[in-house]
């Protein structure tokens, strides 16, 4: 997968400019299980962390493409993603390593930006000790399913029915993606065109429905609206994905709608201006 980024480092090509996010997480094989209703898992490549040597090498591997000048700056600092954050035994010595490396090779340092899954994150030290968050609200609509009438729904659905475990219209999905915390300099948000992993998961899967460009360009505007009056700078949205295809979550062009997402997404950023 390092490939394509090889690639644009060393071809010098597109013009158009880019940043790193490290998915610091294991890579697992997961399939939806029915005889057991439950996702088995199967460790492919573990994740782990050996100390200050890994984390020096980590940098190095990624040098000629901090080197690169189309690399995007926030402050004129590198924007560098952790995915993870929380799972980093000490990001803090991480963090400090890097900039001094940053420094060491004439780099301008790094602006550092940890994803946030939920909005009860936002304030937990955990995940509040990089510059900024990106909060992703995807499984919004499914977080607070706990209750007993949800639990009961989920079990039929499951066991009786073989249906998905967690559904919901786009439509009514993307209010719950929309959150005064956007507002905040320090807080970028994401922006999600759809969702469908069931290929994989089957019953185990987590579905939106009934999406369309129109929609996603809806969904679109009202995260814009949010970050209009932040400084430019900090007018950053991250998009989840451009193709992402076995979570059903992608905007390349398909044989539904073509290039309508993407066609959509520039209409609300020209809207939005």
């Amino acid at each position: 997968m390092e490939m394509p980024l090889q690639e644009v480092v060393r071809l010098g090509e597109p013009q158009f400019p880019f940043c790193l996010g490290w998915a610091n997480h294991s890579w697992e094989r997961k399939n939806w299980n029915a005889d057991v209703s439950r996702v088995s898992k199967e460790m492919l490549i573990e994740q782990t962390y050996t100390g200050d040597e890994d984390i020096k090498n980590h940098f190095y591997t990624m040098l000629p493409a901090f080197k690169d000048e189309r690399y995007y700056k926030v402050d004129s600092k590198l924007l560098f993603l952790f995915y993870a954050v929380a799972d980093i035994p000490d990001v803090d010595r991480f963090m400090s390593i890097w900039q001094s490396l940053a420094k060491e090779n004439g780099l301008p340092g790094f602006y550092f930006v940890s994803h946030v899954k939920m909005k009860s994150l936002i304030d937990d030290p955990a995940y509040n000790k990089t510059d900024a968050q990106n909060l992703s609200l995807l499984m919004e609509p499914w977080n607070n399913q706990d209750g007993f009438k949800a639990k009961v729904k989920r079990f039929v659905n499951n066991h009786f029915l073989r249906r998905p475990l967690f559904t919901m219209n786009y439509a009514k999905a993307i209010n719950m993606y929309d959150s005064e915390l956007f507002e905040r300099e320090d807080v970028f948000p994401t922006i999600v065109p759809n969702w469908d992993h069931s290929p994989r998961l089957g019953s185990g899967a987590t579905i939106l429905y009934n999406s369309t460009p129109e929609l996603f360009k809806e969904h679109a505007k009202m995260v814009f609206r949010r970050i209009k009056n932040k400084p430019e700078n900090r007018q950053i949205v991250f998009l989840r994905s451009w193709n992402e295809w076995a979570e059903g979550n992608y905007m390349e062009p398909d044989l539904k709608f073509g290039k309508g997402y993407i066609e959509a997404l520039r209409a609300a950023i020209e809207e939005c201006r």
